[in-house]
């Protein structure tokens, strides 16, 4: 009897720990398996100047390999326009790597405007992991949803969304207008150059190798009576940039007034 008991007690505790190896087994495995995997996910990522794109991004632990991928821009129910989709097939795409793709050619990619083009995006297709396992890709971004959201929780902050994109094209109106300011002074410098050469037949400081031009037989006043009053303004190209110079700075002047 004694024996007996001995072997059951011995018996129990060997199942005991094969049942427990075994699970650590399979717990192994599953680890293994979850540090070769990837996992692709589709966000939204601000770029600049109010602009906003769809950014893929690894965040598994494993890199991606011979990736068959597609990004779906879907347009809003009731549009008679067929989904853009943009064919992706990355080699590799390493743990945290990302990728932009802007949204199609001939819209805006203004946030505003994206989410009400394009109100969700899709990640679809597959991959597989070091370990030679296909995985499944299919990720969905509510673009509509996340847009209403943010414009939610500024307002309640008393932030206006736009108020950033503003700013960018006040200060690009800022850029715009010395550029012009610049080209008319170049202008004016080219207007002193030629009077100059049409006065002395050569560059300013310089000798000219031309004949003495003949001498003009009248009067001195009828050449007064040829030149422009001196008190108007004399009429030259550069006008116009003057006041497209002047309405782009008061464009940005009106726009770095705003305030959320």
């Amino acid at each position: 009897m004694v024996v007996a008991a001995l072997t059951f007690v011995l018996v129990v505790i060997t199942g005991y720990y094969a049942f427990h190896t075994q699970r650590m087994a399979a717990e192994m495995v599953r680890n293994r398996e979850q540090s070769a995997s990837p996992h692709l996910v589709a966000s939204i990522a601000f770029i600049g100047h109010g602009e906003a794109v769809v950014r893929i991004t690894n965040v598994g632990q494993g890199a991606a390999l011979d990736g068959r991928l597609e990004v779906v821009f879907i347009r809003p129910e009731g549009s008679d326009l067929p989904p853009h989709a943009i064919t992706w097939t990355p080699n590799v795409v390493t743990p945290f790597e990302r990728s932009d793709f802007y949204v199609p050619t001939g819209y805006r990619r203004v946030m505003a405007d994206f989410a009400e083009q394009f109100p969700r995006v899709s990640l679809v297709g597959t991959v597989h992991d070091v370990l030679g396992k296909e995985h499944r890709v299919d990720d969905q971004l509510d673009v509509a949803g996340y847009w209403a959201q943010i414009s939610k929780e500024r307002t309640q902050l008393g932030y206006d969304p736009n108020e950033l994109a503003l700013r960018r094209v006040a200060a690009q109106l800022e850029v715009a207008s010395r550029s012009l300011h610049d080209l008319v002074e170049v202008g004016r410098g080219t207007d002193f150059f030629v009077r100059m050469r049409r006065e002395f037949g050569g560059t300013p400081g310089g000798h000219s190798s031309s004949p003495a031009p003949a001498e003009d037989p009248r009067s001195p006043s009828e050449d007064v009576a040829d030149l422009p009053d001196q008190g108007s303004p004399r009429p030259t190209r550069r006008a116009p940039l003057d006041a497209l110079r002047t309405r782009v700075t008061s464009a940005a002047r009106q726009l770095g007034r705003r305030r959320p």
